[in-house]
Formats: C-alpha cells, sequence, structure tokens
C-alpha cells in the first residue's frame, strides 16, 4: 500500500461511515485490506532471495541472501553467495563475493537500502585467464543500482561481534515528575514547570508475574511498570529506567540501566511488557535497537519539488536560544527565520524562500547556525537532518536517528535530550518533540519509538528501479566458516566443490553446526517479514476503527517480532581449514 494515501483513506472511511451507515464501513475496512494484501504480496516478491541479473554482453550473475561480517555507522560488510554464468562459458560458477556498501534505513517499510556497493575480494575456483572476466560480471552488475533488503534478511546473520559498539551522547537523566491515575476515561489536567509524565492504569494497579517470583507487571496500565519481588518499582519512561520505593513516592530516581535486576533480561518477548526488552542491555532486542539507530535515512527529491505552508493568520515568530534564529508559532510545519531568509522542514527535507508565503524551494546548503544547534536548544533535533548530495537535478537529504529525537545513552536507545522544552515553543503545533508527556515507548517493528496514540507509518523512500530480479525458484546459497558454498536441500546439506560438482556434507562440524542454525535464522527473518505484514495491516485497523483504542498494549498485542532463531547470541566458531 501507497501510505501516503492513508489519509484519504482514513477521510473516505468516515464519509462512508456517515452516508452509508456501519455495514459500508466494514465493507471498506475489507477493501482497505484486500488492498494492503495485495501490496504485501508485491512486497514479499520484491525482497525474495535469490536475486539474478543479466549484463548488456549476456553473463548472467545469481547473488543470494547477504551474510553480515560487520554492520558498523552505517557500513555494511557481508559475503555473499554468487553463481556467474558468462556468455561465452558452458556451465555456471559458484564463489563467493565479499562486498562493502553504504546502507540506510527504510522505517514505513522495514527495509534496508545498499548502495555505493564496492567489491573489495572475492573467491572462484578457476583459473587466472577466468577469474577476471568472473570479477567483471559479478562487480558490475553490484554496481549499477540500490539493492533493497527486508531488515531481518540481514539480522539473520549476524552474530554478536557484528553488532556496533554504542557511544553514548550526553543528554539529561533528571526524572520528570510522575502523576499516576486510576482512571482511562480521560486524563487528567496537570500545570507543571517541569517535564511530566501521566500513567493511567484501569483501576487500582494489579501485577501479573512475568519471571517466576523475581518479576511482575502492571496489568492494566499500557506504561512498562514493574515490581521486584523487594517490592522495588521500575518505570520505563522514553527509553529511561525510573526506580522508587512506592508508585505514590516523589522520589522516582533515575536508574544506570546496567543496575537493572538479572530477571529483566529474562522478559518473555510474548509477553505484553516484551518491548522493555530493547532497554535492557545486551539482550537481542537491545542489540537490533542500537543497530537500527546506528545508520541514517535519505530521501531524494527533484530539485524543482515544492511545498505550501498554511498559516494561520499573518506569520508570528517568537525568538529561540540564538539572537538570528527565530520559530513560526502558527504554521503548519516547523518554518525557523534567519535573519532574511526562511527555512521549513517538510518531507524530511529542507526547503528556502525568501518570503513566509513561498514559493518554496528544495534547500541545497543548511545554514551553520541550524546544522550546529546545541543539544539544549529546543530545535536540537533538526540539526541531524543535513544536505547528504546534490546534483543539477536532485537533491538527497540524510536524517541520523537525533532527528527523530532517538539518542544512545548507557547502552539503550532513548526518546529526547531530557531537557526541558520551553513552554513558549512547546506549545507549537508543528513542534511536538518533548521528551516527556507523550507515553514514548521502543516499538520494535518500526525500530523507533511511538507516542501514545495511533502508530504513524513513516514515510518510505523510493529507490530507483533496481537490476536485480527476484528468482525464488533457484536455490538460495549459503556461505561456510570456510569461504565455500553450500546448499540446503531437504535434511541434507552439499557443498559446491572446485570442479562444479555438489558434494554431501556429513562430517559433524562447526561448518555443519553454523549452517543449520543460519538456516534458521533466515526461517525466522521470512517469518518476522510476515507479522510486520500482518502488524501493517492491523494498524489500519486500528486507525478506522478507534484514534481513542489505540496504544502500545493494543497496538502490539499478538504481533510482536522476534529474535528467536536469529544468529545475534551465536559466540565465535572455531574455522574449519579450507579443504
Amino acid at each position: 500500500m501507497n501510505w501516503l494515501s492513508l489519509q484519504i483513506n482514513f477521510f473516505l472511511a468516515r464519509q462512508f461511515r456517515r452516508t452509508f451507515g456501519i455495514t459500508a464501513l466494514y465493507l471498506f475496512i475489507l477493501f482497505l485490506f484486500a488492498q494492503s494484501l495485495f501490496a504485501f504480496a508485491i512486497d514479499d516478491l520484491r525482497l525474495a532471495w535469490p536475486r539474478t541479473a543479466t549484463s548488456a554482453t549476456g553473463d548472467t550473475v545469481t547473488f543470494s541472501q547477504p551474510q553480515v561480517d560487520e554492520w558498523r555507522d552505517g557500513m555494511l560488510y557481508a559475503k555473499v553467495a554468487t553463481r556467474v554464468q558468462l556468455a561465452n562459458a558452458s556451465s555456471s560458477v559458484e564463489g563467493t563475493v565479499s562486498l562493502c556498501a553504504r546502507t540506510t534505513i527504510n522505517h514505513g517499510d522495514r527495509t534496508v537500502t545498499l548502495r555505493d556497493i564496492t567489491v573489495p575480494a572475492l573467491r572462484f575456483p578457476a583459473d587466472e585467464n577466468q577469474i577476471k572476466a568472473l570479477q567483471n560480471a559479478a562487480t558490475g552488475l553490484l554496481k549499477i543500482a540500490p539493492i533493497t533488503v527486508a531488515f531481518d534478511d540481514l539480522v539473520a546473520s549476524m552474530q554478536t561481534q557484528a553488532f556496533p559498539t554504542s557511544t553514548s551522547t550526553i543528554i539529561s537523566n533528571d526524572p520528570p515528575r510522575i502523576i499516576f491515575q486510576d482512571s482511562l476515561v480521560a486524563k487528567v489536567v496537570a500545570f507543571s514547570d517541569s517535564s511530566l509524565e501521566i500513567i493511567q492504569s484501569d483501576g487500582a494497579l494489579m501485577f501479573d508475574p512475568i519471571v517466576g517470583n523475581q518479576l511482575e507487571g502492571a496489568a492494566n496500565t499500557s506504561s512498562l511498570l514493574f515490581r521486584d519481588r523487594e517490592g522495588t518499582y521500575y518505570l520505563l519512561v522514553s527509553g529511561r529506567w525510573l526506580t522508587a520505593d512506592s508508585v505514590d513516592s516523589a522520589a522516582w530516581t533515575f536508574l544506570d540501566p546496567a543496575q537493572l535486576p538479572p530477571a529483566f533480561a529474562s522478559i518473555p518477548e510474548s509477553s505484553r511488557w516484551a518491548e522493555a526488552l530493547a532497554s535492557v542491555p545486551n539482550t537481542p532486542a537491545n542489540n537490533i535497537a542500537l543497530l537500527a539507530t546506528s545508520f541514517p535515512s535519505e530521501r531524494t527529491l527533484p530539485r524543482s519539488t515544492t511545498i505550501s505552508v498554511e498559516w494561520q493568520g499573518e506569520p508570528q515568530f517568537i525568538a529561540t536560544d540564538l539572537p538570528t534564529l527565530f520559530c513560526a508559532t502558527n504554521s503548519n510545519a516547523l518554518v525557523l527565520k534567519l535573519e532574511k531568509d526562511f527555512y521549513c522542514n517538510s518531507l524530511d527535507a529542507w526547503f528556502a524562500a525568501s518570503n513566509p508565503s513561498g514559493p518554496w524551494s528544495v534547500c541545497v546548503k543548511i545554514p551553520r547556525a541550524i546544522a550546529s544547534l546545541q543539544i539544549k536548544s529546543p530545535l536540537f533535533e533538526y540539526r541531524f537532518i543535513q544536505v547528504a548530495e546534490s546534483t543539477p537535478k536532485t537533491v538527497t537529504f540524510r536524517s541520523t536517528s537525533g532527528a527523530r529525537s532517538e539518542f544512545v545513552h548507557d547502552g539503550v536507545v532513548v526518546y529526547g535530550t531530557g531537557f526541558a522544552i520551553p513552554a513558549e515553543i512547546a506549545g507549537i503545533k508543528a513542534f511536538s518533540s518533548a521528551s516527556y508527556g507523550r507515553g514514548m515507548w521502543w516499538n520494535p517493528w518500526m525500530l523507533g519509538f511511538s507516542g501514545d496514540s495511533c502508530i504513524s507509518i513513516p514515510l518510505t523512500e523510493k529507490v530507483a528501479t533496481e537490476a536485480l530480479v527476484p528468482n525464488p525458484a533457484q536455490e538460495n546459497h549459503f556461505v561456510g566458516l570456510d569461504g565455500r558454498v553450500y546448499a540446503h536441500r531437504g535434511d541434507l546439506w552439499f557443498r559446491n566443490m572446485s570442479d562444479g560438482q555438489w558434494v554431501e556434507l556429513t562430517e559433524q562440524r562447526s561448518t555443519l553446526r553454523v549452517l543449520k542454525s543460519d538456516f534458521a535464522a533466515r526461517q525466522a527473518a521470512v517469518k518476522n517479514r510476515r507479522g510486520f505484514l500482518e502488524w501493517i495491516a492491523k494498524q489500519d485497523a486500528l486507525r478506522l476503527k478507534s484514534v481513542d483504542g489505540c496504544g502500545r498494549v493494543l497496538s502490539m498485542d499478538g504481533a510482536r517480532p522476534s529474535t528467536n532463531g536469529y544468529r545475534c547470541a551465536i559466540s565465535n566458531e572455531k574455522i574449519e581449514p579450507t579443504k
């Protein structure tokens, strides 16, 4: 489904209900569901493995699913089992290609795009006369277009050492004021001169066991509230752990995640409290959250792109922490005034104009005043949207996790800097990045934080047409610890020999153990991808049903991604000698 059309669909749904009644509304929901399933079927085919391409000279290359060696700072290093059929050869050759690629994440469809691919090494059983032709065929087809990969496909092959080492951002850990309300009917209206978080429960708090007699979770609130066997309470707010001796305490204090009781790491992935695992150091969910936060997203716009900014009355601006920078208070988008020029942040990009009413054009250079905003500035997150590349026809904007107010601190991902936002800024409709007060929680499907209302599906970047065509009818091969290519057929494993023959692998050694683990991980990745598509369809239904009915528990009920089967907990394996 084109997620840009969701608002139109929701509007049409309301009109159906008003005009034709509830029966027609149900029919409309079925139409949307069918539309979603159709789009999902296309999406699954687009991301299938292996993938094949044919060069202009007639060489055909088939690439199997990448197996990640390392993924840091947005750079991916992986091995790919590759089959090359040269145009002038009588048979194909199986080998291994090592690739390096710049990666960007697409939160809207849980995919990763590989760009600027290089091939630092490759291995084929061929003589010197043939290896050059094999290299040209494999590398040439990898470089001609970006490759879109399901996020789970890449994570499936990763071992713990392949995950990035987190670097902490210095933020504020001052806890917000916590207010408990034992009713879901309406939120209390509270005025506070500091950060505030309201925890609502359906009646008096009730706790269910999570991990034996060691850890309990509050069952009648959407907040992530826990109690250990000593009676200590733990609250997860915007990715930060707070603790107190009583829920009525006025002295909630920040807790270093490393000091959490060991029972937190044993929270079942299927439980309603599983979202907390991303904030428990060294768990698979935590590794994945850190990984997703480590690389950027991109959006490429034609230079002809323009926007329309709506104003309520005459444009009005207030001062910010910089003497030359002012922020609009009555526009439908974030508009900044810098001396005589105006800048608008929209579509994950920057637009510039000499007049607040436009016309607006794509910005090709971000002013230094915006690019160097300091962490205590309420506009801090906007410094993380930068121009990555400009051509005569397009401008590419790159956004890192800070643009979504997501930062790494003490080994976990947190939302917001923790610094209080001035009231005059917090009240601006187009500005909503306060660290607290919105029930922010880590959404494992969207690989980012979500609020306490219906899930907002992010915009996805439309990538160029890919030269690699999915061909799931062929075998999806594996690279073993010894660097050779392997195939899984039925319950058996086969090794490709230097003469091109396939020989059954029978020895019970480390290569076979890792191959089996790889296979299980790929199956888990397929299951997760299917679960993600089902979860997206569920969000459509929730939006159409009731905005008030959305929230963490309802949105995630029965539809959580799993790390079961992933290789991210496997230690280093002994490498077999090459045969």
